[in-house]
Order: structure tokens, then sequence, then C-alpha cells
């Protein structure tokens, strides 16, 4: 059988490209503009392709994984949340199937039990420390990769320190998340970038040191000068 052309291959691969990069834009857009039925609307249309590429199956789950938790964070928006942590589990479960585990793909599991967990806070004493495990065993193997990090800080920041939170060590594996985005030049238009510095700059607002989430601020808005919700942040900030 006569192997397909490299020629004939280009176009097609260009297009993937374009249409990852595309959807790619469309959520970092509605994440600085908080446009959550954007959002939803870039979700629905890549569950809907009839033949995703791995690369386009990666970016769905990742989409997944920050509009749940968007959702879970406003009350309004409580039943998008569970309706699309079944899909998100749904299509975690056919995607390592597929393509087998990962460090990354672990980070995804911990981070949606930690969803379930808040939708139903009953389940929290026979699942709550699958999501712990799952997140040391990803960081464990992350290597250069920075999602690992990311949930792993997530478990950190919100984890009763009684029950080994730390928010030391979750400002550590933010960081370490920031560095490594640096690193691979995933730092433009990718919205986990900016989340990870809002999510620093929290955690040291819970500290009142105001002096270092001003200047997460102002790292922020040097990258999307735009955010108008940090600038707003940014001044009602109490004065140092």
């Amino acid at each position: 059988m006569k192997r397909p052309s490299f020629r004939y291959l280009l176009p097609v691969l260009l297009l993937c490209c374009t249409t990852a990069w595309a959807q790619n834009d469309r959520i970092y857009r509605s994440y600085v503009t908080k446009d959550h039925g954007l959002w939803r609307c870039v979700i629905d249309s890549m569950r809907a392709l009839p033949a995703p590429t791995m690369q386009e199956k990666e970016l769905t789950l990742n989409y997944l994984y920050g509009f749940i938790a968007w959702s879970l964070s406003e009350k309004s928006y409580s039943k998008d949340a569970q309706k699309y942590l079944t899909l998100a589990y749904e299509y975690l479960d056919r995607y390592v199937g597929l393509y087998g585990e990962s460090p990354r793909t672990q980070a995804y599991r911990s981070a949606f039990i930690a969803y379930d967990m808040k939708l139903h806070p009953m389940k929290v004493p026979f699942i709550g420390m699958k999501s712990v495990n799952l997140s040391k065993k990803s960081v464990s193997a992350a290597n250069s990769d920075y999602f690992p990090y990311i949930q792993y800080g997530n478990v950190m920041n919100y984890l009763p320190a009684s029950l080994g939170g730390s928010k030391a060590k979750a400002i550590e594996a933010y960081s370490k998340a920031c560095r490594l985005m640096e690193a691979n030049g995933a730092v433009k238009d990718n919205w986990m970038y900016l989340n990870a510095l809002l999510t620093l700059a929290d955690i040291y607002k819970s500290r009142k040191d105001y002096g270092t989430v001003e200047a997460y601020y102002q790292q922020v808005l040097q990258i999307e000068p735009n955010f108008d919700a940090v600038r707003n942040w940014l001044k009602s900030l109490p004065k140092t």
C-alpha cells in the first residue's frame, strides 16, 4: 500500500493546529472578560468534534477543569458544575483508555475528585485522601509539566492544616508551576499562568502582605492590560 505523501497531510495538520489555537484564544478571552457562556460554548464545540486529535482531547480536559472550578465558585453556575463534572470524569476515562495514565491525568483526576467533594461534602471522608494521594503521586513524576504542580498547589492551599495542608507548600508549588511555564514559553495567552499568579496573590492577601499582592497584580496587568477585574482589585488594595 502506497504511503500518503506528507504534502497532503500538512494541510490537515495545519488545520488541527489552527483549530486548537483558535479555541485556546477564545478560552483565554473568556477568562479575562469573565464570559462564562463563551467558555461553555468552547467546551461543547470541542466535545462535538467528530475525530479530535490527542491535543484537542487534552485541551478539552483542560477547559473542563477550569470551567468546573469557575462554576463551583459562583452559586448561579452550580448546575453547570455538576453536569460538566460528570462529563469530565467520562472524558478523562476515555482519554486514559486511549493514551494511558500520566502525571497530568492523575492531576486531573485529583482535581475532579476535589470538585466532587465540593459538590457533595458527605463524600469527603471516603474520597478525600484519594485526591490528595493522586496529587502527590502526580507531582512526584511531573518533571517539566507544570500542571501537576498547580493541582498540588490547590491541594495544599485548600486542605486544612490539620490534614496536611500548607500555604507555604502551596506557594512553592504555584511558583514552581509559573517558572516551568515561563521556561517552556507557555505564558502568552495562557489562562492558567494568569490564574496561578492570581492565586498566589490571594494567598498573600490572606496574610495581609499587600505589597506582594500588588506586585502579582502588576505582573498580570503587564501581560494582560485589559484585565479589568484585576485593575479594579488593584485599586481596592489597602495602601501600604
